[in-house]
């Protein structure tokens, strides 16, 4: 859950994450290199939303898109993704075998998984295997 500071005019949230049967087949991912971001909408597209910090390192990295009526995460936008996201959960470029590419060509994603994570093979199969981890780092 995702909490903002208790004071008049500022909103709480508790995030509903989708379940992964429910976004497998509409992930869109997209990594823009010159501003070294990942997005990832759940719906097939990018939906109005408010970015909610998430608590996965030593700092603000990692955002949750969430619809703030419904409280339902629609996306999330990892900043600093090469830079150091990658470096503390590397499961996140399994992303960029199936991410729309600005900026970046899939030569340069390949050379930057083997100098980033040699020890992890290419990504393979479908999508599902970024919601699984996902998942876990959510529950």
């Amino acid at each position: 859950m995702a909490v903002t500071k208790q004071e008049p005019g500022i909103q709480t949230f508790s995030l509903r994450w989708p379940a992964t049967v429910e976004v497998r087949r509409q992930l869109k991912f997209v990594y823009d290199r010159p501003t070294d971001t990942l997005f990832v909408d759940f719906y097939g597209r990018s939906l109005p939303a408010a970015s909610i910090a998430l608590a996965w390192g030593d700092h603000d990295y990692a955002f949750a898109r969430v619809d703030p009526e419904t409280h339902r995460v629609v996306g999330l936008q990892v900043e600093e993704f090469l830079m150091h996201a990658v470096s503390h959960n590397p499961w996140l470029l399994d992303a960029l075998e199936y991410a729309e590419l600005r900026g970046i060509t899939p030569r340069e994603i390949g050379e930057l998984r083997r100098r980033l994570a040699p020890t992890t093979s290419e990504a393979k199969g479908d999508a599902g295997r970024f919601l699984d981890h996902l998942a876990r780092m959510t529950a």
